[in-house]
Parts: structure tokens; sequence; C-alpha cells
């Protein structure tokens, strides 16, 4: 090679290199530039006719709300313009992060319980997802796995059946949730397994349940008594869950691209999908949220919108982590290959017991004088008229009077209670205890 020929070539190389260096950079501009994945059910347009087998739910599959049903559900006057149910969720918006299991169905289903029961009774719990997950199918050991997808009526099923009708508190020992993973086997969720074996679940204190079920609002109705009866049901306390097949990878983009850069008051279009195949093999995917609440102040109904709260954690435009969407939508949007709605909107409800007893003192053991001048601190043991004791170490209510003292506490139906003057009775609320 002749010194010209060199020089060229070096220069050539040197150009090249220069060339690759800029792309590489562009390229890795754009991977940072990429929606950050989220959460997805993991399910398929054949998965909502597996659980229907699986769970034998034949005669339950689709309950819509009967016109009876409505008619006692639903305020006689019109429903007001807004309405917000998120205050009564006990929640931290950053850990509300079902990462890669597609647990987003028992996220909505658990809270919106826990909502209602709030609104409706003034209690006030967070319900474990983690409890599901490692009960459903053994945790994926001897059957489909909850991080493969379910929705209510799938939810209600196991609360009834295996959740032996109770719902845990989230606090309760390993009763956080640790699946965020997708569970043990990582990426192959079809053959993951919780990475919480639900022995280790602490089940106590818990809450009863004598009924969970269903119902769906029927969205071939007309757009106005939808939405009527949407914002009826909401203004009663019940949270609605929303869920939504998204048709493929590049919706899912679009979805996870608002979520992460637009702000809140930035209403998601979307039935803008109506009319788009549903293509599994594209990454078409359903996702399941929880309606908390609306408003229709504005005198523009383009602008009235429906909230919900997702189960993708609490970005920084997004601090309580909701989004919005139009009120006034397309409710029938419909992909041409699947046989139903792109969405539906159900409501769970759960029938607890809370039921009132009046305890009498039948021991007291002195445990420590407080000062010289009060009576000496009792611990007190409780019967009730089922013949359950009643203690544990921890001050829930001082009473410094004699007389009958009315709480409420279904937290624990096990308690103790420090009190100044022995010998009254107590009224009080109660769930389940182990």
């Amino acid at each position: 090679m002749n010194r010209n020929n060199f020089h060229f070539t070096s220069i050539l190389f040197l150009i090249l290199c220069g060339l690759l260096t800029v792309i590489g950079a562009f390229a890795h501009s754009f991977d940072d530039m990429s929606p950050e994945p989220y959460g997805r059910m993991h399910s398929s347009s054949h998965d909502y006719y597996d659980w229907d087998e699986d769970w034998d739910l034949d005669e339950h599959y689709q309950e819509f709300f009967s016109a009876k049903e409505l008619a006692e559900l639903l305020p006689t006057d019109e429903p007001p313009h807004a309405v917000d149910l998120l205050p009564f969720l006990t929640y931290d918006p950053e850990a509300r992060e079902q990462g890669e299991c597609g647990s987003c169905w028992i996220w909505t289903g658990n809270s919106a319980v826990s909502i209602t029961l709030a609104a409706t009774a003034g209690l006030y719990e967070d319900f474990s997802v983690q409890y599901v997950i490692s009960h459903w199918n053994n945790g994926g050991r001897t059957g489909e796995f909850a991080c493969d997808g379910g929705d209510a009526y799938v939810l209600a099923e196991f609360y009834m059946g295996d959740g032996n009708k109770r719902l845990i508190p989230a606090n309760n020992r390993n009763a956080q949730y640790v699946d965020d993973d997708g569970g043990q086997l990582g990426g192959d969720r079809k053959s993951s397994m919780t990475n919480m074996p639900a022995e280790r679940i602490g089940t106590s204190p818990y809450y009863s349940i004598t009924e969970m079920y269903v119902r769906e609002f029927d969205f071939t109705q007309p757009q106005d008594v939808i939405i009527r009866q949407m914002k009826g049901v909401l203004s009663q306390g019940y949270p609605i869950i929303f869920s939504y097949a998204i048709p493929s990878e590049d919706e899912w983009d679009e979805f996870e691209w608002f979520w992460d850069d637009e702000p809140e008051d930035v209403l998601f279009l979307i039935d803008s999908w109506d009319g788009m195949y549903f293509d599994e093999e594209a990454g078409g995917d359903s996702h399941s949220t929880l309606i908390v609440g609306y408003d229709a102040t504005d005198p523009d109904q383009d602008n009235h919108y429906w909230v919900l709260l997702n189960s993708w954690g609490a970005p920084e435009n997004r601090p309580d982590g909701t989004f919005r969407v139009p009120m006034y939508m397309n409710y029938q949007s419909k992909a041409p290959n699947l046989d139903y709605l792109n969405f539906d909107a159900a409501v769970i409800f759960a029938d607890f017991v809370l039921d009132t007893i009046s305890p009498t003192i039948t021991q007291t053991t002195a445990i420590s004088s407080a000062t010289t001048e009060t009576y000496s601190q009792t611990l007190i043991s409780l019967e009730d008229g089922a013949g359950y004791t009643w203690s544990k170490d921890k001050a829930l209510l001082t009473i410094t009077e004699p007389g009958s003292y009315a709480f409420t506490d279904i937290e624990f139906r096990a308690f103790t209670i420090y009190i100044d003057t022995p010998g009254v009775s107590l009224d009080g609320k109660f769930g389940g205890f182990d």
C-alpha cells in the first residue's frame, strides 16, 4: 500500500468510526426515551374462557346489573357533579406498583373492596395482594399463576373458595407485595411461582366475609344511560373496576408514553383503539384499573372525565397514581376479531361480618399501678355470647369513667383494653381472628 492510499484509508476509517459513534449515541438516546415497561395482564383472548371453565363461572360470567338492583342502589336524585373516593383508600401511591406481575386484577379488586368498606362503614384497611397470589393455585405450583391475569369474577370466586371467606390486611406478617418480579422464574411467567409461600403469610387478624359477587354495567346501552348509572354507583361509595383490551405493542407504547410524560389533567383518549385488530403476537394484552371518581363540573361535557387509579406506581407527573379518560367516550369500542367489547366495567360487592356484640368482663388481672391517684390498670379478658375469649397485648382504648363505652374495631377481634375502672360493659363491632 502506498502512502497516499494509506492516508486515504485512514481518513475513511476515521469518518466511518465517527458516523458509527453518532449513530450509536442517537440509538442510545432513543432507548433512554423509550417508555418505561409496565405490568400487563399477560392474558390472551382465550384466557377469559379458560378462567370461565377453570372456575366454573358459566352461570356467573358477565352478570349485568338487573333493573331491580340498580333501582335499589342508585340515588333517587341526580348524582353530584363530582365524586372523589380516593381519600377512602389506605395506600402508598409509590408502593402501588405491580411490576412484571400481571396482578392488576387483584390490585383493583382489593382496592375496590377497601374503598367501599371505608366509604360505607368508616373502616379503613389495605388488603393484601400477595395473599391472593400466594394462595391462588398454591402460588402457581398446582395451576395457573396469578401473575398471568384474572378478573373480578375470578377474584370473588377465590375469596369465596380457597381464600376461606376472609381478606387479609397488607400489614400482616409477610403479607406485603413481593412478586413484582413476576415470580421466582421471572420472565417465563407461564412456569413462574410465587416468591412467598402461602403458609408464611400471617392470617391473623383477618376480615371475615359471607359473600362476594360481581355486577357489570351493560355497555350496549345508550351512552347517557351508562354514564348516569356509573355516576350514581360511584356516588354511593362503590368504585368501578374498568378493564380494557390494548390491541398491540404500538398502543401499549402510546399508553405508557402518556403515563410517563403527560400531566394528570390531560385526558387519555382510550376509545381511539376502536376498530383496531387485537393482535396477541404483536403484543396485544389487557389491563385493569379502578375508577375512583369523576368530574362533570365543566359546562363543556367534552371536559368531563373519569378518574382511574392505576397500579404502576406514582411517577412525578402522577403523585397519586391516577389518570383521566373522557366520560363521553365510545363505550361500544370493539376489535373486529374479538367477540366482546374493548371495555368492561364491574363493581365487586362484599358482605362483611360486622356483628355488634356486648362482651362482659370474665376475668381481670392486675398489671401495675399507674400512680397513687388512680386505680390499678387492669388487663381485661372479654368473652362474647359465642364463647370467644379475647386478649391482646396492646392498648386500644383507655376508659377513665365508669359506664358503657361504644367503639368500632374489626381489624382485631383479639384485643386488650386497659381501663381505670373495672366492671364496665363494652359494645363494639368485630371481625375474625385465628
